[in-house]
């Protein structure tokens, strides 16, 4: 239901990705990975953005599998939904792995999806600032202020093409070394993985029930 472990957001601007002045970090395989301040924050948020040939319900069905997210979000330890409000908006639960001597991180995220009936583009939205109103985790850090979108945009050739924005406040310092772990290494890993997820065909019948049903 969300980008668990790339950790899911709002609480700021509506608009905060549009506003990032990217710049590109890693370009490899098809896949890009740009990072950008955002102001008033000292943490840095992240896009990260792929062209595969995909049916658009199978890159969501992908998304909405909390049960399997640590087959291509490695840091994923735990993904549920906590509380369904609609059928397309949820308040999930996200435990993220974090390798030592980082402590785990969790979170409570009100998760939104949206499809433009004329573009055809989806959209998740995820904000974490609910998280500080469910009970903690021992030995775990609250993340409380984090926004992710997911966006799968058909395009003129047939293919789709799959972009992730992100920014985290991981609500505590974290080392030099992991931050670009955090926001390089992994959500390009994590691309890839979800490309071969989708190339396997996992997820080729999947049928999503608020995707418009396909007409010929």
């Amino acid at each position: 239901m969300t980008s668990v472990c790339v950790f899911p957001v709002t609480g700021w601007a509506i608009d905060l990705f549009d506003s990032v002045e990217w710049q590109l970090k890693r370009d490899r395989k098809d896949i890009q990975i740009y990072t950008g301040k955002v102001e008033g924050s000292s943490d840095r948020a992240v896009f990260s953005t792929m062209e595969l040939e995909a049916e658009r319900d199978s890159v969501v069905a992908l998304l909405l599998d909390l049960d399997n997210c640590k087959r291509w979000a490695r840091m994923c330890r735990d993904a549920r939904i906590e509380r369904r409000l609609t059928k397309t908006q949820a308040v999930v639960y996200s435990l993220s792995d974090i390798p030592f001597p980082v402590r785990d991180r969790d979170g409570y995220s009100t998760v939104t999806w949206s499809v433009n009936e004329i573009t055809g583009v989806v959209t998740m939205d995820s904000d974490a600032n609910i998280g500080a109103s469910f009970p903690k985790r021992k030995g775990v850090v609250r993340v409380v202020k984090a926004r992710v979108r997911w966006r799968v945009v058909p395009t003129q050739g047939g293919k789709l093409i799959v972009e992730n924005y992100a920014h985290v406040d991981p609500n505590g310092s974290i080392p030099a070394w992991f931050s670009n772990i955090f926001i390089v290494d992994e959500p390009y890993k994590a691309l890839r993985r979800m490309r071969s997820l989708l190339r396997s065909g996992a997820y080729d019948k999947a049928q999503v029930d608020f995707l418009p049903t396909k007409t010929n």
